[in-house]
């Protein structure tokens, strides 16, 4: 979920200590050490928000009182049957779990490509996107898109709507 909302690698999101993360009013601010594209130290939103039967931001700010270890990623593993500050989780575990929860074909890189794809949808300027997935170069982000764009329902209603309109506007003259 918080590559989801913050469009970010899993990468990113994984190695995250308790020294990346402030809790603040609004949520808590992530601040990735340097991501793939080579932006140091770009902070993100996660804020206490309710999604559905959850707030992730709510749920990081538990997490993040939890007695981690220093140095340590903020990722805890359950070891039998109890979740515990002791336990830092692996990525093969995270990405087993992420499998778990959907099915073998999400991987932690479907959370960013979805959420690229649903602010595309929602009309997102791409250099608010870019700004907020931390990519070096706006065409970057097309592969990501194109497919959802072509495939939308609602988006191809709208177009087709849309395109039908300019149509019965030119009849009309």
């Amino acid at each position: 979920m918080i590559c989801y909302i913050t469009v970010s690698r899993g990468s990113e999101i994984f190695n995250l200590t308790k020294a990346d993360c402030t809790i603040t009013t609004a949520g808590v601010i992530l601040r990735l050490p340097r991501t793939k594209s080579d932006v140091v130290g770009a902070e993100k939103l996660v804020p206490f928000s309710r999604v559905g039967v959850t707030n992730v931001g709510r749920d990081l700010e538990f997490l993040l009182g939890l007695p981690i270890p220093e140095g340590q990623r903020i990722w805890r593993e359950p070891r039998g049957g109890k979740l515990t500050f002791k336990n830092e989780a692996t990525e093969a575990r995270m990405r087993a779990d992420v499998k778990e929860a959907f099915n073998d074909d999400v991987t932690w890189h479907s959370f960013r490509k979805g959420s690229t794809s649903s602010l595309i949808l929602r009309g997102t300027p791409i250099e608010a996107i870019v700004a907020l997935g931390t990519w070096a170069n706006p065409n970057s982000i097309r592969p990501y898109v194109a497919n959802t764009i072509r495939t939308d329902p609602t988006f191809a209603a709208r177009r087709v709507g849309d395109m039908m309109k300019g149509e019965a506007i030119r009849t009309a003259l």
